[in-house]
């Protein structure tokens, strides 16, 4: 496995990097960052570019990877394309969206942004939302 971060390109992973991936020598635990889902949140996947497997960004996305980072946070971008980080970073620079570090690996961050997420609150509420979401299907 490895993770990917703007600064040292691709490197081997520890089993300190699966559980604090980082960007440089202080592990996240010790930063505040947030986990942005790469697929339908960066990019509209369900509407990709003709010949391509990726969509534009999602409306507002540069705006608001800005604000996160001006907030003092570290971005990690999370995806299970994450092993195919070159990918993910030549979409991040062409559209000039800042980031961190790009993984596959579940970050340990502060707070993640993903499409398909449910709120954990118990597991009856869980249950009800699983249920309510394939009803809308």
């Amino acid at each position: 496995m490895r993770i990917y971060n703007a600064q040292s390109k691709m490197r081997r992973t520890t089993k300190l990097d699966i559980a604090n991936t980082r960007t440089d020598d202080a592990p996240l635990t010790e930063k505040r960052s947030v986990a942005v889902d790469f697929d339908g949140v960066c990019h509209d996947y369900k509407n990709p570019i003709e010949g391509r497997r990726m969509g534009k960004p999602i409306d507002g996305t540069k705006e608001a990877l800005e604000s996160i980072r001006k907030k003092g946070y570290q971005i990690i971008i999370f995806s299970v394309w994450g092993n195919q980080p070159k990918v993910i970073e030549d979409f991040m620079k062409y559209y000039e969206l800042p980031y961190d570090s790009i993984t596959n690996v579940k970050p340990n961050a502060s707070y993640f942004i993903d499409d398909k997420a449910i709120r954990f609150l118990n597991w009856t509420q869980t249950l009800r939302d699983i249920q309510i979401r394939e009803e809308q299907k």
